[in-house]
């Protein structure tokens, strides 16, 4: 093939796709919305009229507790007490007063969640070896 019917054949394939989009493109004065227009604003150059989307705050995670030291926790009666507990061996943590007790695997943590319901000060142990890990205040 000859570079000159080369050149034909891409320069008619170019003006093919040329009237092709000129036939077939929609009509300018041609719309698919219903309703009324939307009304122009203007809007200073550099400013975005959109309200912001808020950024949600994690929630702070709950306190850990070990056999290392006793924590204070303090909440108000009605709300929801949180806490989470890591042990190196197996135990079980235990809320006295309201006679919560979960089970806490060896080198595991798990939290514990349940709502205020009672006012008082209340030990949190680990129970197999009597460790106190902290004092819950529930205060009215």
């Amino acid at each position: 093939m000859s570079s000159a019917l080369r050149i034909s054949l891409i320069l008619a394939a170019v003006v093919a796709a040329a009237v092709a989009f000129a036939v077939l493109r929609p009509d300018d004065e041609t719309t698919a919305v219903t309703g009324p227009a939307p009304q122009a604003t203007e809007t200073p150059a550099g400013v975005d009229d959109a309200e912001p989307t808020p950024t949600p705050t994690p929630a702070p995670r709950p306190p850990l507790l070990t056999a290392d030291s006793v924590r204070k926790l303090s909440v108000e009666r009605g709300e929801t007490v949180s806490f989470r507990v890591r042990h190196p061996s197996e135990e079980e943590i235990h809320v006295h007063g309201y006679d919560i007790s979960r089970a806490l695997p060896a080198g595991r943590t798990v939290t514990v969640r349940f709502p205020a319901e009672i006012e008082g000060i209340f030990e949190i142990e680990l129970e197999y070896s009597g460790t106190q890990i902290a004092s819950l205040q529930v205060e009215p």
